[in-house]
């Protein structure tokens, strides 16, 4: 971990980088997800929150739109008796994946209402 948060550190120019050791979300932070790890950036202070709640929205509404187009494709019967299965699988998976992100970006969200 050590080498990892150097590394990020240096990328990022960031002052420090520490594990959350309970999990839990900062006060007033920004929130990156990705598929192994979710980062969280202190923000009181720094930014407007209207506006980030404004981009957070806006990349809920495009993850929402896409996971609608998904879920329509898995429900469509031809493409699930059709496509090989791999094809099926690689949308389940997307899916879970996008899920995912849609409930952490709502939790942000709910976590700027106050600031």
């Amino acid at each position: 971990m050590s080498s990892q948060a150097d590394c990020l550190r240096h990328l990022a120019r960031l002052e420090a980088v520490e594990p959350s050791l309970d999990g839990r979300r900062p006060a007033q932070s920004a929130t990156a997800v990705t598929q192994s790890a979710t980062f969280f950036v202190p923000l009181a202070g720094i930014i407007d929150a209207d506006r980030e709640r404004a981009r957070l929205g806006k990349t809920l509404f495009e993850l929402e739109s896409v996971l609608s187009k998904l879920e329509e494709r898995l429900s469509n019967v031809d493409f699930i008796e059709k496509a090989p299965a791999q094809n099926i699988e690689a949308a389940r998976a997307q899916r879970a994946d996008l899920q995912a992100r849609i409930v952490k970006l709502r939790e942000t969200l709910e976590s700027l209402e106050g600031v």
